[in-house]
């Protein structure tokens, strides 16, 4: 009697699992659990059902992911302005020291700090400097039979840092006979002849909250 209930109850659960899948609109459910012996169309449909919902869980997974990554876009539009004003600028030199003021001494102990010697006091980059600078620098950079002698750091920047073109001081208008376009303002004095010791290499643009009143100090010519 207790074999038959339990053989009568499995029927009822197959039965109720059929009729949820003959109702089912999951396709293909309905002809995995078909009623009847197993057979190769039920292994099929079961292999393609399961492949789906692999596939599925799959692509499902990789947008979530993409999701929590918090893609954006960004949109920019172009817009004409018929009138700008042009920013406060000065023109700062990044050669702090002028070479023609360095001496071969003056190389042997800061040509590392000044990134034109390497730690085997070579010349570093010799490809992107002038020739005629590159003829200077390996000049002062023959170490052969040289005895080094004392070094001043304090000697070395007032001797070869200094801002003073002759004959006047070191002013902003001598920067802006750099660039002339660059002027802040069109109502800017004439720009005077650029002076011997003011370089003009190696420019960079500094903002300048005053206008007319960029810092000259220690803006030496790398070439005196």
């Amino acid at each position: 009697m207790r074999a038959c209930s339990q053989g009568s109850a499995g029927a009822e659960r197959l039965s109720s699992l059929q009729v949820f899948a003959n109702n089912s609109s999951l396709h293909g459910i309905s002809h995995i659990f078909r009623h009847g012996s197993l057979s190769l169309r039920r292994v099929l449909w079961a292999l393609f059902f399961l492949g789906s919902l692999g596939l599925l869980l799959l692509v499902c997974m990789e947008r979530v992911n993409y999701f929590f990554t918090y893609p954006h876009v960004t949109k920019l539009d172009e817009v004409a302005a018929p009138n700008l004003t042009f920013p406060a600028i000065t023109i700062c030199n990044l050669n702090e020291f002028r070479f023609s003021r360095i001496t071969r001494n003056d190389l042997y102990h800061v040509g590392q700090l000044l990134a034109l010697l390497s730690d085997r006091y070579e010349i570093r980059s010799p490809h992107l400097a002038e020739p005629q600078l590159l003829a200077a620098l390996r000049d002062k950079a023959n170490f052969r039979n040289f005895k080094a002698k004392p070094f001043d750091m304090a000697d070395f920047y007032n001797r070869t840092g200094e801002c003073h073109p002759d004959p006047a001081p070191c002013i902003h208008s001598h920067a802006l006979a750099l660039a002339p376009a660059l002027a802040p303002y069109p109502e800017s004095p004439p720009t005077p002849k650029l002076p011997p010791r003011v370089s003009t290499l190696h420019p960079i643009l500094c903002p300048n909250t005053q206008p007319h009143t960029p810092s000259c100090a220690q803006t030496p010519s790398p070439l005196g």
